[in-house]
């Protein structure tokens, strides 16, 4: 992240965040979010669900392979659960392209990739008795990139972890696949496991964009030759994803692109919001994601005609001009069908129902068992068994919290009726001390169905998210980071820790020397001379953090220059 790219987008999210965030703790969620910048895993992305996977909401706690296992079993056994959806993933791609915020991992070796397939197979047959007593209502093998594994590899993956899978008559069944990866042998092997639905990433189709994105090697003649032979397969729904938003796209450049695929009969379109990742926003936008935003936007609106136009023209069903602006959706999609194709409602996870699971098995990927507990995989160790899956027990109040900020991310409502079905409990009683000062600060009304928060961007709407999660709780995130920020400053024969705390006063500094080093007064005078010369830093709390860390280095280069 360049230096002080993000403060300003900040400066500007602090402005439009909860006017009166509650007594005690009224800056608490400002300056989190200021700091927040400076943490590279929370630089951008705010969305409600990541409080979690971040270990923010709650601490994440390591369960070995038999706890998540019991967990389910019991889940299994419960009367009137909801839906369970299966998500089989691989972390590893070829490349990276520069748009991604889903990157996982780069592959080393042929070999890594082996290991890691024995290792799916082996933690799919030791959630075997799971397995058995579910019912999927839809399957996702997704990534990183499936279509990195050989044929052969697949069809030893579609007879394994996957054979036995039951799906429910309707659900679907999607295989995702890369140009640069995908071949007719693995839609083979796909098809031959009873996979229905086939998305390819296209992304972008103008040459000038996908070399920017790093993605040169892919052609128009690879794209029209998958989806022909996915149709000649007879998949039943064969789709194609695009990015909007990406640098270097015109609005006719990317209508024009669209038309093209059009063309090559795909079943559907898919056409993404595009999330930039920190270096593609320090790259092309001044680290500003709130101008990015409104760049975006003000695309979506003015290529939509001619997207319209392009579909009616070339026998395609176009979604509304205003679901096709997603103005209110921090991430979506939406969908140019061809008409006459019959196509089942697509699973989309951030779309689920209340009470709805989903079970992600491979490393890289959430889970979440209603009531019971929100996991994520770590690296699959070779004994099953061994597995480790950072976990948030979810029953209480804390299986609440996580409801509401599920719904929020997604459809920016509770529905109350839901809520009292699942919890017996009303969600306005549960949280009227949250929701009183949201309504305060214009970011929440409780109707009489339904609590609804205000559409506003991205940022703001995570602000008001960590209402939920309390004064208390950030504050002590806060703090960790500044642990984890602590300078160790060596020059001559002294060595000084220097760490900052926080409290309800503000920030403070703690000087400490080095195991058998000496005080030095001199130095202590000037570290706190620093200290307050940075309270007049931009960008709150972490562009003060930020300028005291620098000025503190570079005293101490120039004393070790003395010296």
């Amino acid at each position: 992240m360049t230096p002080y790219s993000a403060n300003k987008a900040v400066r500007r999210a602090v402005r439009t965040a909860p006017a009166r965030a509650g007594s005690g703790g009224a800056d608490v969620f400002r300056d989190f979010l200021s700091l927040a910048v400076l943490h590279k895993d929370y630089a951008q992305h705010f969305s409600p669900p990541d409080l979690y996977a971040m270990g923010l909401a709650e601490d994440l706690v390591p369960l070995r392979s038999a706890g998540i296992r019991s967990l389910w079993e019991e889940y299994a056994r419960s009367p009137g659960r909801g839906a369970v959806n299966l998500y089989l993933t691989v972390p590893y791609c070829l490349k990276r392209c520069r748009y991604c915020i889903f990157f996982k991992k780069l592959l080393s070796s042929p070999r890594e990739l082996e290991d890691y397939k024995d290792r799916l197979a082996g933690l799919a047959r030791f959630f075997g008795p799971v397995f058995r007593r579910l019912e999927f209502a839809n399957l996702f093998f997704g990534g990183g990139t499936p279509s990195i594994f050989t044929a052969r590899q697949l069809r030893e993956i579609f007879a394994g972890p996957v054979a036995g899978l039951r799906v429910r008559p309707g659900g679907e069944k999607t295989f995702e696949c890369e140009p640069l990866t995908a071949s007719r042998a693995k839609l083979e092997a796909a098809r031959a496991a009873g996979f229905d639905r086939v998305s390819l990433g296209v992304q972008a189709l103008d040459r000038a964009v996908l070399k920017l994105l790093g993605r040169e090697y892919q052609k128009d003649a690879m794209v029209s030759s998958f989806l022909r032979s996915a149709r000649d397969l007879g998949f039943s729904d064969i789709n194609a994803d695009l990015l909007m938003g990406l640098r270097g796209e015109t609005p006719e450049k990317f209508a024009a692109g669209f038309a093209r695929l059009l063309r090559m009969k795909p079943d559907t379109v898919s056409i993404y919001q595009f999330i930039p990742p920190q270096e593609y926003l320090d790259l092309y936008s001044g680290g500003d994601q709130d101008a990015f935003q409104r760049s975006s936007l003000s695309f979506r609106r003015r290529v939509y005609p001619l997207l319209a136009a392009a579909a009616g023209r070339l026998g395609f069903d176009a979604p509304g001009a205003e679901a096709f602006l997603m103005r209110d959706r921090m991430a979506g999609s939406v969908v140019f069908k061809r008409r006459g194709a019959e196509i089942k409602e697509h699973y989309a996870m951030g779309e689920l129902g209340p009470a709805d699971a989903y079970f992600t098995l491979g490393w890289q990927g959430d889970s979440y068992i209603p009531a019971k507990a929100f996991y994520q995989t770590t690296p699959l160790a070779a004994d099953p068994a061994k597995n480790v899956f950072m976990t948030v027990p979810l029953s209480g109040r804390k299986a609440m919290v996580f409801h509401v900020l599920r719904r929020v991310a997604s459809y920016n409502e509770v529905d109350r009726m839901e809520f009292r079905a699942l919890f017996g409990r009303d969600p306005v009683a549960v949280f009227r001390a949250e929701l009183a000062e949201l309504a305060r600060a214009g970011l929440a009304r409780a109707g009489k169905e339904k609590i609804v928060f205000a559409k506003t961007d991205m940022k703001t709407r995570f602000l008001a998210s960590m209402k939920f999660i309390g004064a208390r709780r950030l504050s002590a995130r806060v703090n960790e980071w500044l642990s984890e920020r602590r300078l160790l400053l060596r020059f001559g024969r002294l060595s000084y820790s220097a760490r900052l705390e926080y409290s309800a006063a503000g920030l403070s500094l703690r000087l400490s020397p080095g195991r058998g080093a000496s005080r030095s007064p001199a130095f202590e005078a000037l570290a706190r001379k620093i200290f307050e010369r940075s309270s007049g830093a931009p960008g709150g709390l972490g562009g003060r953090v930020e300028a005291f860390e620098k000025m503190m280095r570079y005293a101490v280069k120039g004393r070790s220059g003395e010296a």
